[in-house]
């Protein structure tokens, strides 16, 4: 009889006496196996009466008529009737049963008088709003259903939530605060800020229609008449009118500090020609204007005029704009919203030096390029001493009184915590307990950001990489890093050096990576390299690749533990794909191994015959 033929003969599966059934040869040699193993054919080895006796003592014993466990097996759909030990009713199919094994009632996946959320949680039910939730009760539903209904809180608030979100915790969200309500609001909590409230462009809604710290942006009306739009949340936390609090930036009174120093007159908020200059230098007729995007969005017809106006008079202007606002001239430097930084002033001294043609000046503004910090940081801390200072509750020596012990009095000069807000961008002198001092942000400490030096993100000799782990400095590459030395970095730098392992491999990582663990790469068999290489490793496997399908890749190039799947070619000529991992742990040709399976299962019919 040939491997294909289609002539039905009986079999007889070595699993058990009851294993016995009619199959074409063709079918058996393409893998059909013994039905009763997988189950598509019921005896009395493989029914569930056999295989699962726990189970089938939940079997009802009534409703599933002349039905039997005898008569399914493990992967049945049959829909039967069960009854568990504690009094339970439910319809499930044979193999859902099998799977899943115990009583849904018993199990909370069906509601009972036992697991409903009136019973498990009757202080939660008893705020169940009785008219906005038609006929549904609290009985009618699960612990942790997503459903969302309506509640009753004990002070008269009606609110809507997952019955879910209750249960683990979410309570009224006008007793918590998270909606307005009659007795917290931001007119209640905070009076003297809803002055401010616009009362015509707001929609008719009222302060009383929002929490304290609402996201909603409003409309706010200064004293002074000014207009804008604002969050509710940044009001509270401090933010007052733009137009009363930007008359002068941070940026220009910066601006203002350095050139005081570079140029003998410089005049601040002048009026030439009928129009006000933030900056003016009167030596060399040139005015520089500092132009944020809130106050000169649409101010851009006015502007044109004020440098054509200007232009007339034999003033040139130099405008310092924010990113968004529309080009005025061919001299305009644009900034982020809020930047402060050196830069800035060095880009602008650049202009200045193609413009001005005074030797003795332009001296001097080259060397200015070449400086690392403000040159007048005293003039600049003074200036901005006389800004209006932020309310007592919104300072830094209220909102953050810890913070404020690392200020460093001695090179702020006049400034004090008490001058500047949480939130300032503003750049100071700060002293940790350790005594070391570094230049930050005030609102960068006030998000938790440390000492530099403590942390070793920037380093002192005894905090330095070579001082903390000298068993890695160890291997640090003793000519190929120039004359940088592990003395020189911190450990938490990103910068990538070169290293050396005692085996003599040579690799780049940053010494932040070494710290945390990475080794030499070679060695790990992350890398390849000539010892470890698939044609060093197992030549014998090494026979088997294929020598045109792989491209420029080799053997040479790969390590026995690479999960890149390449051609191979086997001693009889049969191609194949596989990773090399899997080939190093001793997979073979597939086409081998199916010709193999194939003869050792016609040897095994001839000899039952």
């Amino acid at each position: 009889m040939s491997a294909g033929s289609h002539k039905k003969v009986w079999w007889k599966c070595p699993k058990g006496e009851d294993h016995e059934w009619e199959a074409t040869v063709k079918n058996r040699v393409n893998g059909r196996g013994c039905p009763v193993c997988s189950g598509s054919k019921v005896v009395l080895s493989n029914c569930i009466a056999t295989k699962e006796p726990e189970i089938v003592k939940e079997w009802h014993p009534t409703k599933n008529g002349e039905k039997t466990p005898y008569n399914f097996t493990f992967g049945s759909k049959y829909n039967a009737w069960w009854l568990c030990n504690n009094g339970h009713e439910w319809q499930q199919s044979v193999s859902s049963r099998i799977r899943i094994r115990r009583c849904p009632y018993c199990t909370d996946s069906r509601i009972t008088n036992e697991n409903n959320l009136n019973a498990r949680f009757p202080n939660i039910a008893k705020e169940w709003h009785q008219s906005r939730n038609g006929t549904l009760r609290p009985v009618d539903c699960f612990p942790n259903s997503n459903k969302k209904v309506w509640w009753h809180c004990l002070y008269g608030h009606e609110y809507k939530t997952a019955i879910a979100h209750r249960v683990v915790g979410t309570g009224c969200p006008y007793c918590s605060g998270k909606r307005a309500s009659y007795e917290r609001n931001l007119e209640t909590a905070n009076p003297e800020l809803c002055k401010e409230w616009h009362t015509v462009k707001n929609d008719g809604k009222n302060p009383t229609d929002y929490t304290p710290y609402s996201s909603k942006i409003v409309w706010w009306q200064c004293k002074r008449g000014h207009e804008w739009r604002s969050s509710i949340s940044n009001r509270a936390k401090g933010r007052r009118c733009p137009v009363c609090n930007s008359s002068t930036s941070i940026i220009e009174l910066r601006i203002y500090s350095e050139l005081k120093k570079l140029f003998i007159e410089v005049e601040h908020r002048i009026k030439v020609g009928g129009y006000e200059i933030d900056i003016y230098l009167p030596s060399v007729s040139l005015g520089i204007e500092v132009d944020s995007y809130f106050y000169h969005k649409d101010k851009y017809d006015f502007e044109l005029l004020k440098n054509n106006k200007l232009n007339q008079n034999g003033i040139e202007l130099i405008r310092i704009r924010e990113k968004g606002l529309r080009k005025i001239g061919e001299k305009d430097i644009f900034i982020k919203k809020g930047e402060i930084s050196l830069s800035i002033i060095q880009s602008l001294i650049r202009l200045l030096i193609n413009t001005i043609k005074n030797s003795s000046v332009l001296t001097i503004l080259n060397e200015y390029l070449n400086v690392q910090d403000y040159i007048a940081e005293k003039e600049f801390q003074s200036l901005y001493y006389q800004l209006p200072s932020p309310f007592f509750e919104k300072s830094l020596e209220f909102k953050n009184t810890i913070l404020s012990k690392d200020w460093d009095f001695n090179k702020n000069g006049e400034l004090t915590p008490m001058d500047v807000s949480a939130g300032s961008k503003l750049k100071v002198w700060w002293k940790c307990i350790n005594g070391h001092n570094w230049k930050a942000t005030i609102n960068s400490r006030d998000r938790g950001n440390g000492c530099p030096y403590c942390s070793g993100q920037k380093f002192t000799t005894d905090s330095s990489f070579s001082a903390r782990y000298p068993l890695i400095a160890n291997e640090w590459h003793p000519t190929m890093n120039v004359s940088l030395t592990p003395l020189m970095v911190s450990t938490g730098t990103k910068l990538k050096v070169w290293w050396i392992c005692p085996k003599g491999h040579e690799w780049q990582a940053s010494v932040g990576d070494r710290v945390r663990g990475h080794n030499c790469p070679y060695c790990s068999n992350k890398k390849v390299c000539e010892e470890n290489c698939l044609a060093f490793v197992n030549p014998i496997l090494a026979a088997e690749w294929h020598s045109s399908k792989n491209e420029n890749l080799t053997p040479n190039d790969v390590v026995p533990g690479s999960h890149k799947k390449v051609w191979w070619c086997c001693i009889k000529g049969h191609e194949w794909i596989a990773s090399i991992y899997k080939r190093s742990n001793g997979t073979g040709c597939p086409s081998c191994r199916r010709q193999k399976l194939v003869i050792k299962k016609l040897n095994k019919e001839n000899n039952n015959q």
